[in-house]
């Protein structure tokens, strides 16, 4: 239902024009975050206050990051898991669920956007130190960002993707980072048949473009979806399983991309020089 709507809401803001386009961005953008949404757990934008029994049984994501939390800390004590995600919300939900299986077993620390500094500096200084004991900190991709050393983790979750994949990149660094003399392990979680389906086609593609273009900074690239990307989503032309040939990949760019590839390829020439 929520997927029909939103392509309702796309044909409609696909022939509108002038202000009323403009009206309807925001109304589409909506609809989009709540597939997003739906992608972690159904709950997300529901009034329903659900138990942990009917988060862990109802929803296959949380089911999912719920038993790779408590396996990790099952192999040995004193672990630290950096779990990173898009919605605070959903990451309470985890909390909740892996307290309810297993009272005890971790302390909940969290970084968001709405955590005080004072708190922020606390968590991290908690989740760093040496203090045996196992801990999660959990933290929103926009907040955990640049700057962040949590070099402490043994294990990093991204539980759900965002629409630019060097983002991530950045999250996965607060970790795996230079002076780092461990294994790091990294999980992401993508609910397929979905809109995060969509968004991982997205990331290959951005990545094949920095790829072609010798580009490392995600500023360097379009941090956007396309109208193509669009009717992509909404015409179900995205493949689910097998990967494009870089060929099928290339012919996909936009006119904007090539121009950015070439313009960055003649910048790396004239340094080389």
């Amino acid at each position: 239902m929520l997927r029909e709507a939103t392509k309702e809401a796309f044909e409609k803001w696909k022939s509108a024009r002038g202000y009323a386009k403009i009206e309807m961005q925001g109304e589409l953008l909506a609809l989009i975050t709540r597939l997003r949404q739906t992608s972690c757990a159904h709950y997300m934008y529901s009034d329903e206050m659900p138990t942990a029994e009917q988060l862990y049984d109802r929803c296959a994501k949380i089911k999912a990051v719920v038993d790779r939390i408590i396996e990790t800390f099952d192999t040995g004590f004193d672990h630290r898991v950096l779990f990173f995600s898009n919605y605070p919300k959903f990451m309470e939900m985890v909390s909740k669920c892996v307290d309810s299986k297993r009272p005890g077993l971790m302390k909940s620390l969290f970084y968001t956007g709405s955590t005080k500094k004072q708190e922020r500096v606390a968590n991290v200084t908690d989740f760093q130190s040496k203090c045996p004991a196992n801990r999660v900190m959990f933290v929103t991709l926009a907040a955990g960002g640049c700057g962040l050393n949590l070099m402490a983790a043994r294990t990093v979750i991204i539980s759900d993707p965002w629409f630019n994949p060097f983002l991530e990149d950045q999250a996965i660094a607060r970790a795996h980072r230079i002076g780092q003399m461990r294994d790091v392990h990294m999980f992401r979680y993508i609910m397929e048949n979905s809109i995060e389906t969509w968004i991982q086609k997205l990331h290959d593609k951005k990545r094949m473009v920095a790829g072609v273009a010798g580009l490392i900074e995600a500023k360097s690239l379009p941090k956007d979806f396309s109208m193509k990307d669009l009717k992509e989503l909404f015409l179900d032309t995205v493949s689910t399983g097998g990967e494009l040939a870089i060929e099928q990949r290339k012919a996909k760019l936009t006119e904007q991309e090539r121009k950015m590839a070439k313009k960055a390829e003649a910048a790396a020439e004239r340094k080389a020089e």
